[in-house]
């Protein structure tokens, strides 16, 4: 991929034990990471070393999501697999903008400012398989 722009923009990292790492990447041109939130269920998050640049508007904290009640248990799989931004999310409106050559099928629904994750709040899941 030497040679290739690459970019990891506006994700959710959520981990069920400890907090998501956060590995220091020197300089480059080719890989380019912001506006991504970062949250543990279980644990407190790291002390960052003075050798770890972190982009300044990436996020630590937890991401309110629908099926994540920020608690360290969960009632079920099906419940816990919600991924849609709650009211409260601090996820809404702090994504970075993407290019406008950037595919992005999504983009009219996210209003004025990106948000943060797979999907724009208001946008539901998929479902796939039988419903309940």
């Amino acid at each position: 991929m030497k040679g290739t722009e690459r970019a990891v923009r506006n994700n959710i990292f959520v981990q069920l034990e400890g907090w998501p790492g956060v590995n220091g990447i020197g300089a480059s041109d080719e890989l380019q990471t912001n506006t991504n939130l970062h949250f543990g269920l279980k644990g407190e998050r790291p002390k960052l070393s003075s050798k770890v640049t972190v982009p300044a508007d990436d996020l630590f904290k937890a991401p309110r999501l629908i099926g994540l009640n920020n608690s360290d248990s969960f009632s079920s799989w099906q419940k816990f697999a919600n991924v849609e931004l709650a009211k409260e999310s601090p996820a809404i409106d702090a994504g970075g903008s993407l290019p406008k050559d950037w595919n992005d099928p999504l983009r009219a629904e996210d209003g004025r400012d990106a948000d943060i994750g797979a999907l724009p709040k208001g946008v539901r899941m998929s479902a796939v398989g039988p419903t309940r």
